[in-house]
């Protein structure tokens, strides 16, 4: 038996997957694996989780003992009754492997929607090409873009106010421009 292997995802059931190893062992084909945990990296409140689709390649995981008890029921009471590296012992993280070429970026490089949730603090610079949304208000060297007005000559009239926008750039469909 082995301890690692890669396997194709087959099915996802909220964290759960059925996966098929890929390639042979003693020339024979190994089953499909079902009830395969996907380990999320960090803990419940401080994590990052990555969607990962039927068809993706994962590396998969053998334990010592089995981790029927421990998914099912959130016990860590290891059941030793199983042969140790046992298909119902297998785990998986989420890293994928593609036969794809994916040139290796310069950088640190995230690819798809992210949603972050908790405050988010940045130093250095940030380069933003599509539109920038707030529910609420966006405010940039202490000036508030929901209360912000300028001034404007209304031909021989003294300078008076503008008003705040009253629809968001979205709507205008400016591009975040106004």
């Amino acid at each position: 038996m082995f301890t690692s292997c890669l396997a194709k995802i087959t099915n996802i059931e909220g964290r759960i997957l059925s996966v098929s190893p890929v390639g042979t062992m003693n020339g024979k084909k190994p089953p499909e694996i079902h009830g395969v945990p996907l380990g999320l990296i960090g803990n419940e409140k401080n994590h990052s989780d990555y969607k990962l689709n039927t068809g993706d390649v994962v590396a998969i995981f053998f334990t010592t003992f089995s981790l029927d008890d421990f998914v099912a029921n959130g016990s860590d009471e290891c059941n030793s009754s199983i042969g140790k590296n046992d298909y119902n012992s297998a785990f998986a993280i989420p890293i994928t492997f593609n036969n794809q070429s994916i040139a290796l970026p310069e950088s640190i490089r995230t690819v798809g929607n992210n949603i972050h949730k908790g405050n988010l603090n940045q130093e250095g610079t940030q380069d933003i090409t599509g539109l920038c949304n707030s529910e609420t208000d966006y405010v940039s060297a202490g000036v508030s873009g929901k209360n912000h007005s300028h001034k404007y000559n209304p031909g021989s009239n003294p300078p008076t106010d503008t008003a705040p926008p009253t629809k968001s750039a979205k709507e205008i469909g400016t591009g975040g421009m106004l």
